[in-house]
């Protein structure tokens, strides 16, 4: 479990790509170019490796976590942080606002459409 040595604030969330959805959670990557990791959780980086950031979401229990995946060539480290309950507004409020730009539904809808296509699957 990772500790924070400062709040992330608004300004170094940005969501990419596609969400991914599966087994009632929600999965966002987030962009590393605008935080600092060694400085928010001391990570340290060498040449030959990088980071992967998620946001993950839990819909169903109303968790949500930022897991992020040390990759250093075919191995990878898994960290996971938990938000404070200020950081945790913030982000489903990134993530509320990044579904309706890129998906033009409320998250209430996104989830529905998502638990429609799982039971699909089944």
């Amino acid at each position: 479990m990772l500790k924070a040595n400062s709040i992330i604030k608004e300004n170094e969330i940005y969501f990419q790509d596609e969400l991914i959805s599966e087994n009632k959670e929600i999965n966002a990557y987030i962009s590393t170019s605008n935080i600092d990791l060694k400085e928010k959780f001391g990570l340290k980086h060498k040449n030959d490796m990088y980071y992967d950031m998620y946001l993950n979401y839990k819909y169903l229990e109303k968790k949500l976590y930022i897991e992020i995946v040390k990759v250093e060539d075919e191995k990878r480290n898994y960290y996971i942080y938990i938000p404070t309950e200020g950081e945790k507004k913030m982000l489903m409020k990134k993530l509320e606002e990044y579904i309706e730009k890129n998906y033009n539904q409320s998250i209430e809808e996104f989830i529905k459409e998502v638990e429609k296509e799982e039971e699909e699957e089944y």
